[in-house]
């Protein structure tokens, strides 16, 4: 499916733009559970005069996923994730923008996110960190953030949040 100048400005007046994708799918019912490939060949277009790129494969087998090297990005902000989400979780992600400005008129400011998620369905084990300077979200300010949290649901060993 080739998608071409899709205009969301024309639903929401202050996300006007361009988007474009580029999406090979398959799919079909297999013991009453789906049974897809999303091959995203590109994303691509502009955003709030912003540009857009991506790709990635996203597989999904009954209610498991599994994402190869989801790539997108929208001005100065890219966002990565790769794994599985299954039975069993292993998933990585990052998030990187440097000018929040640039995308959102009231916000500014860096962030810098990202973590894993392992373990299982039922027991999930959360990995993340975020580093945040100069934010500003419409009047609300925040000179710098960080910290890192590990939650283990299996409550083996002790959470930790910094």
């Amino acid at each position: 499916m080739l998608f071409r100048s899709i205009n969301p400005g024309l639903q929401w007046s202050d996300w006007g733009g361009a988007v474009g994708l580029n999406l090979k799918t398959q799919g079909q019912l297999v013991d009453g559970g789906p049974r897809a490939q999303l091959d995203i060949a590109t994303f691509s277009g502009s955003l709030r005069d912003q540009p857009l790129s991506g790709a990635g494969q996203v597989k999904v087998k009954g209610t498991a996923l599994d994402i190869r090297q989801l790539e997108l990005g929208w001005g100065n902000a890219r966002l990565n994730v790769q794994g599985q989400v299954a039975d069993k979780l292993a998933l990585d992600w990052q998030l990187l923008a440097s000018d929040l400005s640039a995308l959102l008129p009231q916000a500014a400011g860096a962030l810098k996110a990202g973590g894993t998620l392992g373990g299982t369905a039922q027991a999930p084990q959360v990995n993340a960190s975020i580093q945040g300077s100069q934010l500003r979200l419409g009047e609300y300010r925040l000179k710098q953030t960080g910290g890192t949290v590990a939650l283990d649901m299996g409550w083996k060993p002790p959470a930790r949040i910094y």
